[in-house]
């Protein structure tokens, strides 16, 4: 499984590589299934070519000539909000069907699935958007009794 994870830009390299790492190792663990994971600071590295919107569209529709597999399976951010290039890179991800999670960024992991992004203050382009997640219906218990007992 091929992730990549949407970081601040704030975070110093240390900890980027620190929470990749982390991420890695809870996903492989709850999962069951290897993970790769690919911090955004890394893929921008690696793949930017001077034209800021093609990168971001680039993260989520890139795919191998060969194969035709997508770079990334999955899309992966922590914390409440979010600058411009992380909500187009996730909104786009949504857009086209792709799986984004919400991680609380622990060991003890908690995923939760990114239902949308939202604008906050598009001026502030490091913390302007804001990451909205699906909240889980509880299920009903089934009634004792059928229609018209009591």
């Amino acid at each position: 499984m091929r992730v990549f994870y949407a970081h601040s830009s704030m975070c110093s390299p240390a900890q980027v590589v620190a929470e990749t790492k982390l991420l890695s190792s809870t996903m492989d663990s709850k999962f069951g299934k290897k993970a790769l994971v690919r911090s955004g600071r890394s893929d921008y590295e690696n793949r930017f070519r001077g034209d800021w919107e093609e990168w971001q569209r680039g993260v989520v529709t890139r795919s191998n000539a060969t194969t035709g597999q997508k770079a990334y399976d999955v899309f992966v951010v922590t914390g409440v909000d979010c600058g411009r290039a992380t909500a187009n890179i996730l909104r786009l991800a949504l857009e086209h069907g792709r799986p984004v999670f919400w991680w609380n960024g622990q060991e003890e992991a908690v995923f939760k699935k990114v239902a949308r992004i939202e604008v906050h203050d598009e001026e502030d382009w490091s913390s302007g958007w804001v990451i909205v997640c699906k909240e889980r219906k509880p299920k009903q218990m089934p009634l004792p009794f059928g229609p018209g007992e009591e």
